[in-house]
């Protein structure tokens, strides 16, 4: 069966950049996708087909499309063999940028956290988004402990000491007052309402995980979270971090 194809500047900028100046071999395309599909052949018992353009889309098209975005992604963090190279990072951020549908990516956190030591935000944040499309459990995870990371990066750089038992919620307090964004501490309404919500929010998070994410065993009655759940889960949390690193770099300004 043969599926349409991601929107055209998406499909567009995937084959130049993995089958174009930059990417796979013939073989190497084949060998990419075969594991995830019995209908792709060996490159070398294929009949010709044109391109390693071509390949590579007619590759594409054996996957629904939430397959081929999950693919996709995969590929913006690959670091394997290609014999015409490895795109530019810059080049594969713009294809997860598109494929995640305005949720951060991460160049944004990379961006924000220049002059902080700290690469576990990044790491999870990369996670989130090669879970998103395929394993929206695991993507909700994620995006809880880049939060919980992230409170603990800035308590660090402020020199604060915390306690390290889980509590999301706690924890996000003592960050919160340490950037002086604690409701209590502003007399405006409107900023104690925006503020207010940032804490609501991170409490409903921490629901969220509990009841949606991986992180523990479930019940015969458990329902899965749909994509959309997922995606609200990484909006919220890119979000959240990186409000909360940008007042923590306008801080030491």
């Amino acid at each position: 069966m043969k599926y349409p194809l991601l929107p055209l500047k998406i499909k567009r900028h995937a084959s130049t950049i993995f089958s174009g100046s930059t990417g796979f071999s013939g073989p190497e395309i084949t060998g990419f996708f075969a594991p995830y599909s019995n209908e792709i052949v060996d490159y070398w018992d294929m009949e010709p087909k044109g391109s390693r353009w071509v390949i590579f889309e007619d590759c594409l098209r054996l996957f629904p499309l939430e397959k081929q975005k999950q693919l996709l992604l995969e590929l913006c963090d690959y670091d394997g063999q290609m014999k015409h190279g490895l795109p530019p990072k810059s080049e594969t951020d713009k294809l997860k940028m598109w494929l995640c549908e305005g949720v951060p990516t991460s160049k944004d956190i990379d961006e924000t956290l220049r002059g902080i030591d700290s690469v576990s935000i990044n790491e999870y944040w990369k996670k989130t988004l090669q879970r998103l499309n395929d394993d929206p459990e695991g993507a909700i995870t994620s995006a809880r402990a880049m939060v919980e990371s992230t409170c603990k990066t800035i308590l660090e750089e402020k020199g604060i000491s915390y306690t390290n038992d889980g509590d999301l919620i706690k924890l996000y307090k003592e960050t919160a007052k340490s950037l002086n964004l604690s409701p209590e501490l502003h007399a405006e309404q409107v900023f104690r309402q925006i503020l207010g919500g940032c804490a609501s929010v991170v409490s409903g998070f921490a629901s969220l995980r509990n009841i949606y994410g991986d992180a523990h065993g479930k019940g015969r009655k458990h329902v899965k979270p749909n994509l959309r759940h997922a995606k609200l889960a990484v909006n919220i949390a890119g979000g959240l971090c990186l409000f909360l690193l940008e007042t923590l770099a306008d801080a030491g300004k």
